[in-house]
């Protein structure tokens, strides 16, 4: 699960830079429409839960859902906030 989010925060900084491909451009779409400009945190929130699955590797079971709860608890209030006014 540390090698997916690793991986997943690298697609996604090469997305901002269109050097991920089409799949990379759709991906970095359908994040930006989700998070909002807080979409440019999400490599940071996902190389930090890939470091918290790599020191908690023998307790996945109980810390996976923790970081999840945490990195939406942080993304999707952000998307609130961020929102242009019309």
């Amino acid at each position: 699960m540390a090698l997916l989010m690793v991986f997943l925060a690298a697609i996604v900084c090469f997305s901002f830079f269109d050097l991920a491909g089409k799949g990379g451009q759709s991906l970095f779409d359908f994040l930006a429409f989700l998070f909002g400009r807080a979409v440019f945190l999400l490599p940071l929130f996902l190389l930090l839960a890939g470091l918290i699955f790599f020191v908690a590797a023998n307790a996945f079971n109980k810390v996976w859902r923790l970081v999840l709860l945490a990195t939406l608890t942080c993304l999707l209030p952000s998307r609130l906030l961020t929102r242009s006014a019309k």
